[in-house]
């Protein structure tokens, strides 16, 4: 069978996170429909976000990746030939790393026989030792590799002090999964020919270490057919499923506070198909149910949520429960929302803070035992929070990383509440459920991924994820 694709089935196969090597010199090599239709796949979507980007030379095209939130990453020789890419390293948007060029070109050749890296002497003593800057462009990079060397993990360079008797410098990258490149004539099995390019380049030394690596289009375009036949078979169930008096999800026996909770389940999956699949056929409808919901469910169970807290409860109510899952819900689905439809995205901004403001302003008004008030603020003690506590708290660092909230208002006191629970947790693990601990690792890991935006400068203007 042809494994022959459009650019647009291309650019879905390219994934947040994935490692990507170029071969281009200038601007031969570079395959610019392919750069192009990624670009355009990001702009519409968000995605594919924090892609590490490996060049050995400078791409001149590949300037079109040069979107903050795009790139996390970024490995080359040189920048030269990609200025826009260069503009971000330098105002520190995006952490970059020099390398020696015909090291990269080996590296390359050494992975695709499944070594890890290369070993040499080349940039001893330079800035590009590990004992000097480790070829780090900026701040971010440095902090990045300050962070891994924290955490044991292995820097892009390391010094290797004595290896035979003699000092040598380690270089690598992450594990690649993608190869990207230019060539004149391709045939149904995949082999490609260069006849008419004005250079082959390191083609084949990337093919073999993209191969190395265990990167296969077939396996990739296969895997991801099967989930996404499987996506819009549940996605159909949209155009039947049951609607209220107001247009919104549910079935009859369903209370508002049922509704309100459902909507975690339903609008998130609801408006990620719509982006990535659905050709945002039913934003329209989307964004008229969270306008109902705000309106009218919302408010209904904000009410009885406030006599609630007049009787002394708060936390083990329904009420709350189905309102913090709203408030994961609203943040949730802009994330995965396509951000250049603005309108929709402010309105969905604009509840979810009135939400978040509504729901702090009542636990200042909390009296209960695991809260000390002191002033009208509330402040949590070291006994543990409830999992829809550290719900409400991945919610509130995902706004903050998503620039919904501001980060100084609202980061110092989450953080307190996750040390603080991590600290009960480690005492007596067993008596946690999985639920717990579930809700923990989401809260727990939107604070790295929250404080990695703020350390490394991501995202500031632009797509405002990562």
């Amino acid at each position: 069978m042809a494994k022959i694709i459009s650019m647009e089935e291309v650019a879905k196969l390219f994934f947040d996170g994935c490692c990507v090597v170029g071969v281009s010199f200038g601007s031969e090599g570079w395959p610019e429909e392919i750069g192009l239709a990624v670009e355009k796949r990001f702009l519409e979507t968000g995605h594919p976000a924090n892609m590490v980007n490996v060049h050995a030379a400078g791409f001149r095209a590949g300037n079109c990746w040069a979107h903050e939130g795009m790139l996390a990453l970024d490995i080359s020789s040189h920048e030269s030939t990609t200025p826009k890419i260069a503009k971000l390293i330098e105002e520190d948007k995006l952490p970059g790393w020099y390398m020696p060029l015909g090291s990269m070109l080996q590296m390359y050749t050494e992975i695709g026989r499944g070594m890890p890296g290369v070993l040499t002497k080349c940039g001893l003593g330079t800035f590009m030792d590990a004992r000097v800057e480790g070829g780090a462009l900026n701040n971010s990079a440095k902090a990045y590799d300050a962070a891994r060397k924290e955490k044991g993990e292995r820097c892009f360079v390391e010094y290797v002090p004595d290896f035979m008797g003699e000092e040598y410098l380690f270089y690598s990258i992450p594990k690649i999964d993608f190869g990207i490149m230019r060539a004149t004539t391709a045939d149904e099995n995949g082999n490609v020919t260069c006849e008419n390019e004005c250079l082959n380049l390191e083609l084949g030394a990337v093919a073999r270490a993209a191969k190395a690596c265990g990167a296969d289009s077939k396996d990739i375009k296969d895997t991801f057919n099967k989930y996404t036949s499987a996506v819009v078979e549940v996605a159909k169930q949209f155009a039947t499923q049951r609607k209220n008096a107001i247009g919104v999800f549910a079935n009859d026996n369903e209370t508002d506070v049922d509704i309100l909770a459902a909507t975690l389940k339903s609008q998130v999956f609801y408006m990620n198909y719509e982006t990535l699949l659905g050709g945002k056929e039913r934003y329209n409808d989307i964004i008229a149910q969270f306008n109902n919901l705000q309106s009218d469910t919302y408010n209904k169970v904000l009410s009885q949520l406030k006599d609630e807290v007049s009787n002394g409860a708060l936390y083990n109510t329904a009420q709350y429960e189905a309102i913090v899952y709203y408030m994961c819900s609203l943040i949730d689905t802009m994330e995965v929302m396509a951000q250049p439809l603005y309108e929709i995205y402010d309105a969905l901004k604009s509840y979810f803070k009135v939400v978040v403001k509504d729901t702090l302003d009542l636990q200042k008004k909390c009296t209960q035992e695991k809260h000390i008030c002191e002033g009208g603020v509330c402040a949590f003690t070291k006994s543990a929070v409830s999992a829809k506590e550290l719900y409400e708290v991945y919610a509130i660092l995902k706004g903050c990383r998503m620039k919904a909230l501001h980060t100084e208002k609202y980061e110092n006191e989450q953080l307190e509440v996750i040390n603080a629970t991590i600290e009960n947790v480690c005492k007596d693990f067993d008596k946690f459920d999985s639920e717990y601990i579930m809700a923990l690792v989401m809260a727990y890991g939107e604070s790295l991924r929250n404080r990695e935006y703020q350390d490394y400068g991501r995202n500031k203007g632009g797509v405002l994820w990562s």
